[in-house]
């Protein structure tokens, strides 16, 4: 089992150097690596962990959650895109079904929710990174910057009143100053404010926090 976990380490970091200074030539080799990471995961994980357990040791629980990360990490170059991010989530599932502590299914829920992301599966996603506020129960102001756009954004085409709260709650805390918003993001934003009768607020966050600072602010 250690085997498993030490070698799977090993092959994820290889990849992950590749990916810094990787050209398009280098994409085969990264995804040989990232596959043969995981299929070490996946072997531990026959090894130690049984479906239907109450819990899983810790070494099948970080088995699954680097196979999730591996598969997230390569899931922009791979052909099979979408299988490749299914993995993903079917891994951190198992994350969140096994673990009896609450800092790894925090986890598990925060990936599960980027991933569904990733899939177009915004209902999804917004389930998830609500269940993971109620189960942090702490501030969002906690959170990091990334997995907030991605609450707000999944939440958007899900719940647009709730979109529209967390793109205020964004707004007013100044997320939106903090550097160029992607245009997915403005645009998920301006339809949710527009959406909830919040069209002036909108136009004032366009003008004075987004149109400044966006790159493709003449396109």
């Amino acid at each position: 089992m250690s085997g498993h976990l030490s070698r799977g380490r090993n092959l994820a970091e290889q990849a992950g150097r590749l990916e810094t200074t990787a050209e398009s030539q280098k994409n085969r080799e990264i995804l040989k690596l990232y596959q043969a990471a995981i299929e070490e995961f996946e072997g531990g994980l026959v090894c130690v962990a049984t479906l239907g357990e109450e819990s899983w040791p810790s070494a099948a629980l970080q088995m699954s959650y680097l196979a999730g990360m591996c598969s997230y990490q390569m899931a922009p170059i791979a052909q099979l895109r979408k299988e490749v991010l299914e993995t993903a989530v079917a891994h951190f599932q198992n994350m969140y079904t096994y673990s009896r502590m609450p800092v790894v299914k925090e986890t598990a829920l925060e990936w599960r929710g980027k991933t569904f992301g990733q899939l177009g599966r915004d209902c999804d996603a917004h389930a998830a990174f609500e269940k993971l506020l109620k189960l942090r129960g702490m501030s969002l102001k906690e959170w990091d910057v990334n997995t907030l756009f991605m609450f707000a954004a999944s939440a958007t085409n899900c719940n647009v009143e709730r979109g529209a709260e967390l793109w205020v709650f964004l707004h007013k805390n100044g997320y939106l100053r903090r550097g160029p918003l992607c245009r997915s993001c403005a645009n998920k934003m301006d339809i949710a404010l527009r959406r909830t009768g919040k069209a002036a607020l909108a136009d004032r966050i366009f003008q004075e926090d987004i149109l400044p600072k966006a790159p493709w602010r003449f396109a």
